[in-house]
């Protein structure tokens, strides 16, 4: 085979992904395989299929110009990115970038894209380029390099964890069950890593979310006050989160305010060290959509055609919205006419579904970073992206590696509920959740800008739910959701019909009888078929992959526990649909918490919402705000803040319009001002002129405060 092989992680440029590679080498009977690309991006999982497969893994870093550098060891393969001197050398091999003599064509596309020039073009380019074979290399040429492995142990830095025990049952005894399963499976570290970072955010000021994810249903992070929901009051289970049975990782997502989000980092930077604490790269992958637009313009669409464009976009897959995302999964009979009508549009689309699944680029995980006892580059290979350090793997393939990673994500509505807080100088009751307006607010419909709660969709959903409860408004989440929504289960708990096999099983009553939630399907497991509560774990990820050889074995155990056949399947179905119930209850907290703070505080409210938007949904923000009786006050240079704040006028709380908002008004700019103003009021436009600096004097900058009337409070004719 080739020494200098190409995934489609040489960005753009080839085809075949890494454990193609892989198993095309198994299968011409090699010993090894090779992958050479132009960064790391590939590595583990080419290694860990070779694995697999029973050959060995050989890595080169290219550099671009034909030269590869080879890693004959362990260390060597993680100096790569180094580019050492010592590493072995091998030039004037350009290398193949795709297997199959077929799959030229989709090489030349993602060349045409990558250069941004027309696929005609391209044929004038290179129209005799040579095809790209495999050759036979000496077996005796891997024997230049070790067989190492990629996995690591034992990453985190050693920091001692301190519990301070319960003394009431049952929190005493689960508590104490909690920190032995993460002792035995070597936890303590990561728990005592991320509640040491929660009390720095509180010290600090920032804002974090309540929870999110299984982890919610930790009474171990509920008293380290890395969340904030008991799991005891709410009916989670531990086992959902982190099982002894079933040894993965923790993996508990924190979020918090974006605005605070970069302190925390500098805060890991400089507890931990500033190379043990690297963001996680992600990779942006060809699909649907985004196939279709870049191989439009290679085939010269735009223009006239633009409307032709347009209507075959909407009908590529979209996978945020839950679309199919094969381009050949929608070729429905409207798009196929949009083909016989323009040769271009039927040339993008096949084109489009040839390069689907290739990577485009690498980027920076929103959250994802890890945290090591040493540099990282030590245990993984460390790369950078626009100046910033990052793992040259993306999160499964870190955490594969046996590096335990750490989401730390931004939520924007943590910084509205943080200034409505400041703004109105009072808090919800977070432990009785128990406001009657709160209800009346959501079962209304009238939740627009409540977190989670604000589509059309679920508002609809809400009048007919009518939640009255804390544990509805969590159901609420659970049931609005594609899956549920179109197996009709969401219907069944509004028409509080249950199954018949599942009448009078305890866990269902809170839920209307139906099986909403992925703990009641362990619960029933535990219930009627005697499992422990890390076995119906086990069983439920069974039912949730629904494997026909594990199915069948869990089916055997639940049979022989006391439950019925009927029972097993209908909770198998159920299973598929079922939602995390740790989940649920975290961010329906934060839901409550912002319709409390709509319902009694709308003006501070919806000044925080109006601070986090732009454009056009400002302007639809502004209309709600209006519809809610919010006065909206005019930017004025005598009282406007940078940005929206809430003001006291005529006795009345309003909200004023802030300055950075205007049209070539930056925010440093408007912070100029304002700092300018301080305490003291402008007397006038003299008294303005004299005090602000020149970059709030320019035409610009005036044109623009004059025309939103501004300036309006200033002596008339004083501005010229």
């Amino acid at each position: 085979m080739s020494i200098h092989m190409h995934s489609t992680f040489t960005f753009l440029r080839a085809v075949p992904q890494p454990e193609e590679i892989a198993r095309r080498a198994a299968e011409r009977g090699m010993a090894f395989a090779v992958l050479t690309d132009e960064n790391l991006h590939g590595s583990f999982r080419f290694w860990r299929e070779c694995r697999r497969l029973g050959i060995k893994a050989v890595f080169g870093l290219c550099l671009g110009n034909g030269t590869v550098l080879y890693a004959r060891s362990r260390e060597e393969f993680l100096r790569l990115e180094e580019r050492g001197s010592d590493l072995l050398r091998i030039s004037g091999s350009e290398g193949a970038h795709y297997l199959d003599p077929e799959d030229a064509e989709r090489c030349r596309i993602l060349r045409c894209i990558a250069g941004n020039e027309s696929y005609e073009a391209s044929l004038l380019v290179y129209p005799l380029r040579r095809r790209e074979t495999w050759c036979d290399t000496d077996s005796r040429w891997a024997t230049l390099f070790e067989d190492y492995s990629l996995e690591v142990e034992d990453t985190l830095p050693d920091v001692p964890l301190e519990v301070e025990p319960y003394r009431e049952e049952p929190y005493r005894s689960r508590l104490e069950h909690e920190i032995d399963v993460v002792t035995r499976l070597g936890f303590r570290s990561y728990f005592a890593i991320l509640a040491d970072l929660m009390a720095y955010a509180r010290f600090a000021g920032i804002p974090s979310g309540p929870g999110r994810g299984s982890a919610a249903g930790s009474l171990l992070a509920y008293r380290l006050g890395i969340t904030r929901v008991d799991p005891v009051k709410h009916g989670l289970l531990f086992e959902r989160f982190l099982n002894a049975d079933r040894v993965s990782p923790p993996d508990i997502d924190v979020d918090f305010a974006p605005s605070g989000r970069s302190a925390i980092l500098q805060y890991l930077r400089e507890r931990y060290g500033e190379e043990n604490v690297v963001n996680i790269a992600a990779f942006s992958v060809m699909r649907g959509r985004s196939a279709f637009k870049d191989c439009a313009k290679i085939f010269g669409l735009g223009g006239a055609q633009f409307q032709s464009l347009q209507e075959v976009a909407r009908m590529m897959p979209d996978p945020q919205r839950g679309m199919p995302q094969k381009i050949s999964d929608l070729m429905t009979d409207d798009l196929e006419e949009l083909m016989l009508d323009d040769s271009r549009v039927a040339a993008a689309v096949r084109a489009a579904a040839l390069v689907e699944g290739a990577v485009r680029h690498a980027t920076v995980h929103a959250g994802g970073v890890v945290i090591c006892r040493r540099p990282a580059k030590e245990y993984i290979p460390v790369t950078e992206i626009d100046g910033t350090p990052v793992t040259a793997w993306d999160k499964d393939d870190v955490e594969a590696a046996g590096v335990v990673k750490f989401d730390l994500l931004g939520v924007s509505m943590l910084d509205v509920v943080e200034q409505a807080k400041l703004s109105s100088g009072a808090e919800p009751d977070m432990e009785a959740l128990d406001d009657p307006e709160v209800y009346r607010l959501c079962a209304a419909g009238q939740t627009q800008y409540v977190f989670q709660l604000g589509s059309y969709g679920m508002r609809q959903f809400l009048r007919g739910l009518r939640p009255s409860c804390f544990a509805e408004l969590a159901d609420a989440l659970a049931l609005f959701r594609p899956g549920p929504l179109d197996a009709g289960m969401s219907e069944a708990y509004l028409k509080h019909s249950a199954a018949p096999v599942f009448r009078g099983v305890g866990c269902l009553g809170e839920t209307r009888g139906v099986v909403v939630y992925q703990e009641q399907v362990m619960q029933i497991a535990r219930d009627c078929a005697g499992f422990s509560l890390a076995d119906a774990d086990l069983l439920r990820r069974a039912m949730g992959k629904k494997k026909p050889e594990e199915m069948a074995a869990m089916k055997k155990r639940f049979l022989a526990g006391g439950g019925s056949e009927e029972m097993f399947d209908s909770l198998a179905w159920f299973a598929g649909y079922a939602f995390n119930k740790s989940h649920a209850v975290a961010y329906a907290m934060l839901s409550y918490q912002t319709a409390w703070y709509k319902v009694r505080h709308p003006v501070d409210y919806m000044c925080a919402v109006l601070c986090v938007k732009s454009g056009k949904q400002l302007e639809t923000a502004l209309a709600h705000a209006r519809s809610l009786g919010v006065c909206v006050l005019t930017p004025d240079v005598r009282h406007s803040q940078v940005g929206f704040s809430v003001e006291e006028r005529g006795g009345k709380r309003c909200v004023r319009t802030g300055l950075s908002g205007l049209p070539h008004i930056q925010e440093t700019t408007a912070r100029y001002i304002v700092a300018a103003r301080g305490d003291k009021p402008f007397s006038g436009w003299k008294d303005y002129r004299s005090r602000v600096p020149a970059r709030g004097l320019n035409k610009q900058v005036l044109a623009s405060l004059a025309s939103a009337g501004a300036l309006f409070g200033l002596k008339p004719g004083e501005v010229t």
